[in-house]
């Protein structure tokens, strides 16, 4: 069920309005019962959110304005119906991998079709340069080149789309510098969707009615992998070596995000040598991305100076007809540098292993030696 107050006024509740207008005031809370939304025993016998909008439910007025793309709940209900198959009862380790899950069905159901039939006449060195991506299953594994390619495009692709309406720069500036495009993901990509079924809305999207997805992704992939930007690239990447003052070597066109998880108190003192000192852990890959079950995002706000990591901290499964439960924490119980506790979940967590908790004091603690 939906939970939580829900006040009575006007607006939407997204955008700021005059709070001394009596008219802007509250009008007391709505009734739970006939405003939110609950449902129980689903004929599917499976019940799964993922922040999408749950407008296929019967019932009250649904609340919710800040929803996200349909794409994770779509690949938790695709695994759980595959797991309840012929009548499977679906135990804890059968829900474990789900909470590891790293395939994007939005990427390769939406786009990876439409990214095919643009790249459908490439070939030669040429084609060797997306091979990855046309081969690859929309899974956001740490390493995937596939993956990267895929990143590469898609943002080229909103750049092309929105930069002439917004101004130049800020697609990328949203993306790396605030949480603007993190919560609104699902309208920036229904519009470009929408504009690839209407010529009017390709006309104000695209700039020609004519123009498809396919062929908008078949320019950006032009401007990032086409025999003249290919050059740029390489003349760029020797300037860079053979310039010392550019600093370390690039580390290539795809390149895997790792993180070093630092202490809260010394992450920004410049050189301060946290992992050395155990204060700090890692690196540790950062795996998914795009509408995956285990997703992960990051940005680095200029003002704060410092990187924002939006991911899972603690994992949790249970049976909820038994005792206990298992966890796993990124990182500890104890903010003690020299405690046992301190990095006592850090390796459990980031191997996709649990701990198990119980609610008997004796057995719990003895749970936590063990850890």
């Amino acid at each position: 069920r939906q939970t939580g107050p829900l006040p009575l006024r006007t607006g939407s509740g997204l955008v700021p309005v005059p709070g001394w207008d009596p008219k802007r005031s509250w009008q007391g809370l709505a009734d739970p019962k006939e405003a939110l939304l609950a449902w129980a025993n689903p004929q599917s016998g499976i019940i799964a959110t993922a922040n999408q909008k749950l407008e296929k439910f019967s019932g009250p007025a649904v609340v919710m304005n800040a929803y996200a793309s349909p794409g994770r709940y779509d690949r938790a209900m695709q695994q759980l119906e595959y797991m309840t198959f012929e009548g499977h009862k679906v135990d804890v380790e059968d829900m474990k991998p789900l909470q590891h899950d790293l395939i994007s069905l939005p990427a390769s159901l939406t786009f990876l079709p439409r990214i095919k039939h643009a790249l459908r006449d490439w070939e030669g060195e040429k084609l060797d340069r997306v091979k990855a991506l046309l081969e690859w299953d929309g899974g956001f594994y740490h390493g995937s080149e596939g993956a990267q390619i895929f990143v590469d495009l898609y943002w080229q692709v909103m750049k092309q789309v929105y930069d002439p309406i917004f101004g130049d720069g800020v697609m990328h500036y949203i993306r790396d510098h605030t949480a603007l495009f993190g919560v609104t993901q699902i309208r920036f990509e229904e519009l470009v969707l929408r504009a690839d079924l209407d010529s009017t809305l390709a006309q104000a999207w695209f700039g020609d009615p004519d123009l498809s997805l396919a062929d908008v992704m078949a320019q950006a992939a032009e401007a990032l992998w086409g025999d003249q930007a290919w050059a740029k690239k390489q003349q760029a990447s020797e300037e860079e070596q053979g310039d010392e003052t550019q600093g370390p070597k690039s580390a290539g066109l795809y390149s895997d995000k790792a993180l070093v998880l630092k202490n809260v108190i010394f992450r920004g003192k410049p050189k301060f040598p946290g992992l050395q000192l155990g204060l700090d852990a890692g690196p540790v890959p950062l795996r998914g991305w795009y509408n995956t079950l285990h997703q992960q995002s990051t940005r680095e706000p200029p003002s704060e100076h410092r990187l924002h990591v939006h991911g899972p901290v603690w994992r949790a499964v249970g049976d909820m007809s038994t005792e206990g439960l298992q966890t796993a924490l990124a990182g500890g119980q104890s903010g003690r540098r020299f405690s046992s506790y301190y990095l006592s979940d850090f390796v459990r967590f980031f191997t996709g292993n649990y701990k198990r908790l119980s609610s008997k004091p004796r057995e719990q603690q003895q749970v936590l030696n063990e850890a």
